[in-house]
C-alpha cells in the first residue's frame, strides 16, 4: 500500500511539473481568487494595493508595475492570501523575471477591458458636463428676468407723480382766475349824483379792489386759513392697561414691541406688575396656572396657549 501511495504522489508531482509553465503566476492568482468568490476590489483592500495594480499582477502587465523587488513582495503576499505556495510561485517569477534583468510578461489582457470601461463613461462625462452648464445658464436667466423687473419698477412709480403733480397745476390754474374775480364782482358802483370829491372818495376802494384783483395769488391763500384752523384732530383712543397678578411663584419672561419693554426673572407670589411699552407683547410664564393676566381690569383667557403648565403667546390688547 505504501508503495502504491508513493507512485501515486510521484506522478502527482509529475503532472503538476508538467502543467506548471502552461499556467502563469497571474493565472494562478487570478483562477484562486476567483474559486473563493472574490472579485478585485476586496483583494486590492486586503493588499493596501489599487485595483489597477491588481489587475497589473494578474495579468503580468510589469510596464504598469514597479520596481522587480516590489513586484516579488506583491505576489508574495497575493499568494499567502490565496493560500497558495509561496516559494513555488517566487521560483517561477525569478525564473521568468531574473534579477537584474527587464521582466516579460504575458501581455495586459485586463487593461484592455479598462480602457473599454473609461471609454463608455466618457459620453456619461460629456452629458453631466452640458447637464451642468444648462443649469447655470437658466440659473442665470431667471435672475437676470428678476433684476430687469426689478429696475423698470421704479421708472414706473416716478411716472405717476408726475401726471398728478401735473393734472394738480392745471386744475389750481383753472381755480385761480375764478377766485380772483369774485373781488371785481362785490366792488361798489359810485352812484352818478355825487360831487367831484365823493367821485374821488369812491374811487379809491375801487383802487383797492383791482390791486387785490391783480394779486389772485394772495386773495386765494388767504380764504383757505379759516378752513384749515376748523379741522380738529381725530380723538386718539387710550392704550388698554395691562396686568400680571402673581398667585404663586412664577418666572416670566415678558418683552415689548420694539424692545419698549423687558421683564425677565422670578415673581413672587402676591405681586401684581403692569406693562408699559408699546404692545404686541411676548410672554412666557413658567407657572401659567399660578399667573391672571387682566386687560383693562378683566380677566384674560390663555389656557389655550399653555402646555405643560407653560405658557407662550403674544398679546395684542
Amino acid at each position: 500500500m505504501a508503495k502504491v501511495r508513493n507512485r501515486k504522489k510521484q506522478a502527482q508531482a509529475v503532472a503538476e511539473a508538467a502543467s506548471a509553465p502552461t499556467i502563469t503566476i497571474g493565472e494562478r492568482l487570478r483562477h484562486a481568487r476567483e474559486s473563493r468568490g472574490l472579485d478585485v476590489p476586496t483583494v486590492a483592500e486586503q493588499l493596501h494595493l489599487k485595483q489597477s495594480m491588481v489587475l497589473a499582477l494578474e495579468g503580468e502587465d510589469f510596464s504598469r508595475l514597479p520596481a522587480r523587488v516590489f513586484v516579488r513582495g506583491y505576489y508574495r503576499n497575493y499568494a499567502r492570501l490565496m493560500e497558495l505556495p509561496e516559494e513555488q510561485l517566487l521560483r517561477e517569477f525569478d525564473a521568468r523575471c531574473p534579477e537584474g534583468e527587464e521582466c516579460a510578461g504575458a501581455p495586459p489582457v485586463v487593461a484592455q477591458s479598462v480602457k473599454k470601461e473609461i471609454r463608455s463613461s466618457h459620453g456619461l462625462v460629456k452629458l453631466m458636463t452640458w447637464l451642468v452648464v444648462i443649469s447655470v445658464l437658466a440659473a442665470f436667466g431667471l435672475w437676470w428676468k428678476d433684476y430687469s423687473e426689478k429696475q423698470a419698477a421704479p421708472v414706473s412709480n416716478e411716472l405717476e407723480p408726475t401726471k398728478a403733480t401735473e393734472g394738480a397745476a392745471g386744475n389750481g390754474a383753472q381755480v385761480a382766475p375764478a377766485v380772483a374775480a369774485l373781488p371785481a364782482e362785490g366792488a361798489p358802483v359810485p352812484p352818478p349824483t355825487r360831487t367831484g370829491t365823493e367821485k374821488s372818495e369812491a374811487q379809491q376802494p375801487a383802487k383797492e379792489v383791482s390791486k387785490a384783483a391783480a394779486a389772485p395769488g394772495e386773495s386765494a391763500v388767504q380764504p383757505a386759513a379759516p378752513a384749515a384752523e376748523t379741522e380738529s384732530p381725530a380723538p386718539v383712543a387710550a392704550p388698554k392697561q395691562v396686568q400680571l397678578q402673581f398667585n404663586e411663584d412664577s418666572w416670566v419672561d415678558i418683552r415689548g414691541a420694539n424692545r419698549s419693554f423687558k421683564l425677565v426673572g422670578t415673581r413672587k407670589a402676591g405681586e401684581r406688575v403692569e406693562l408699559d411699552g408699546e404692545p404686541p407683547y411676548n410672554i412666557i410664564l413658567g407657572n401659567a396656572r399660578g399667573v391672571t393676566i387682566l386687560v383693562d381690569g378683566k380677566p384674560y383667557d390663555f389656557s389655550s396657549r399653555t402646555r405643560r403648565n407653560v405658557a407662550r403667546l403674544t398679546l395684542d390688547p
